[in-house]
């Protein structure tokens, strides 16, 4: 009965529907879900390396269920996921940063583009060290925002609006943030893994995402920009890159995962002057960060849904202490007491979220004066949702390497 901004009609209190509750009145036939613990350390991502990805496999027949009105079961996530493929296509091609995020040197920009991007676009001059690129402050780690994907509802006096832990982002909010396919042998491309843009030319993923097809480097193409993975409709195009050449650490071990990153090259660069597409800044490990203001975002699974997503997907984690981890990761059984956190490694854990399935080789972001910088790649974990910190690939320990890797 009110509207709050343009074309975007909010509801009541009374109208909302509580996020953990359910209208239904009937009694149903009580599900039982089994699970199985896991005996041995996995990829997140719970790839079997040597391997085409395990497609799901569907039931032969699926019982018909009829659902009585009114007694449906509500997905929190689905309004979100409806009002921006609304917004996709019905407001203008107009991105700000968020206020939070802006810098003061910031120009305010217009970039206009309904086409795919040209396969001219001119290579970057030869830079010697892409960490200063990637340092620039005008374009880097600049997190984005349409002017009116998120709808806040705010009816009683006192009430306080809380910051979710997980759900779908808005269109091109983290604008880093990549996809990575692998070729499997029906001559088809299926999602596998996610990466971060450090340049244009450059992107960085977990290295057992890559490493045992990294003589094969066309087995791999690189989606930047994209949002839903399911279609080509939304307001700016996702740019597609075969991969070139794939450098793996010298020092990655697949046994434990240590130093567990990858750089992949491309001979036609990203055009990063449309805004859903522009690089992470890289940090080190001198600076310093708001270690509660930082995000895991790509298309893995989460606690509630445990498999790879169609929509980019956010998880608020929080950097723990390498002392508080590695106790906390002692107490799994399959780690044991003697466990100790290798140094290419940090942890972060979250208040009701995980990274589950599909993460593997996505960026973790901690923001620092309106720019989110780089500090992990997800790597390794125990279980979905259990309480266990996720494992990450210590980035910025690694920035000696990333910076003698050059542009050939």
């Amino acid at each position: 009965d009110g509207l709050c901004g343009p074309e975007s009609v909010c509801c009541r209190r009374s109208q909302l529907i509580a996020l953990e509750s359910t209208t239904s009145t009937t009694t149903s036939a009580p599900i039982i879900i089994t699970s199985i613990s896991s005996t041995k350390l996995e990829p997140v991502d719970g790839l079997v390396f040597d391997s085409d990805p395990v497609l799901p496999v569907l039931p032969a027949t699926i019982p018909f269920q009829p659902i009585p009105l009114n007694e449906t079961e509500h997905d929190p996530d689905l309004l979100l996921e409806l009002s921006n493929l609304l917004l996709s296509h019905s407001l203008i091609d107009t991105f700000e940063p968020i206020n939070s995020n802006s810098l003061p040197g910031d120009k305010d920009t217009i970039v206009e583009s309904t086409q795919t991007v040209s396969s001219t676009t001119p290579k970057p001059a030869p830079i010697d060290n892409f960490i200063n690129a990637t340092r620039m402050e005008d374009h880097c780690g600049r997190r984005q925002h349409t002017l009116t994907s998120r709808i806040f509802f705010q009816d009683e006096s006192g009430d306080r609006l809380s910051q979710v832990p997980s759900g779908t982002v808005g269109f091109s909010e983290f604008p880093w943030t990549v996809a990575v396919y692998q070729l499997i042998k029906n001559g088809s491309f299926v999602y596998h893994c996610g990466g971060a843009l450090l340049n244009r030319s450059v992107v960085v993923t977990a290295a057992h995402c890559v490493s045992n097809n990294r003589l094969h480097p066309n087995r791999f193409i690189v989606h930047a920009g994209d949002w839903d993975r399911r279609h080509t409709q939304e307001r700016l195009p996702h740019q597609e890159r075969t991969v070139n050449r794939i450098v793996v650490h010298p020092s990655y071990y697949s046994g434990a995962l240590f130093n567990d990153i990858a750089l992949l090259f491309f001979n036609e660069p990203f055009n990063d002057t449309l805004t859903n597409v522009e690089r992470i800044c890289l940090g080190r490990e001198e600076d310093t960060f708001t270690l509660d203001n930082c995000f895991v975002t790509g298309w893995g699974g989460s606690p509630k849904s445990n498999r790879p997503q169609s929509i980019q997907q956010f998880n608020k984690l929080s950097m723990l202490d390498r002392s508080v981890c590695e106790k906390r990761l002692q107490n799994q059984p399959t780690l044991g007491s003697r466990f100790k956190l290798h140094q290419s490694f940090i942890c972060a854990a979250g208040n009701g979220t995980d990274v589950c399935q599909g993460s593997g080789g996505s960026p973790f972001a901690c923001e620092r004066n309106g720019q989110y910088y780089l500090l992990g790649l997800v790597s390794w974990g125990i279980g979905c949702g259990a309480n266990v910190p996720a494992v990450l690939t210590n980035v910025a320990s690694l920035n000696e390497w990333i910076s003698s890797q050059k542009y050939t």
